[in-house]
C-alpha cells in the first residue's frame, strides 16, 4: 500500500491523464481513486471484459459504470512497452 500511496503522491503533483494497465479489482480501484482526483482515466485489459474473474453480465455493468464516469475503457489490448513522452496511447502491430 505505500507504494500506492506514493503513486498517488507524484501523479496529484503533475499529472492530467494516466493509463491503469490491468482491470481486475486494483485496477478498476486505482481508475475510481484517480477519476475522483479529476484525471483523465484510461484502463488497458489485455483479456476481453473488465474484472475478468466476474461473469461476463457483471463485466458490461462495470464496464458501462466507468465509461459513465469518463474512464475509457480498452479491453482486448496487450501492452508491449510503457515509453516516456508521446502523445499519447498508441497501439502497436
Amino acid at each position: 500500500m505505500d507504494h500506492v500511496f506514493d503513486v498517488h503522491c507524484d501523479i496529484a503533483a503533475s499529472a492530467r491523464r494516466v493509463v491503469v494497465v490491468g482491470a481486475g479489482y486494483i485496477g478498476l480501484e486505482l481508475a475510481h481513486a484517480f477519476t475522483h482526483r479529476s484525471l483523465d482515466v484510461t484502463v488497458v485489459e489485455m483479456l476481453d471484459q473488465v474484472c475478468p474473474p466476474s461473469t461476463p453480465e457483471l463485466a458490461d455493468e462495470l464496464r458501462a459504470t466507468l465509461e459513465d464516469h469518463g474512464v475509457t475503457v480498452a479491453t482486448g489490448v496487450t501492452v508491449e512497452a510503457i515509453e516516456p513522452g508521446g502523445a499519447g496511447l498508441r497501439k502497436c502491430y
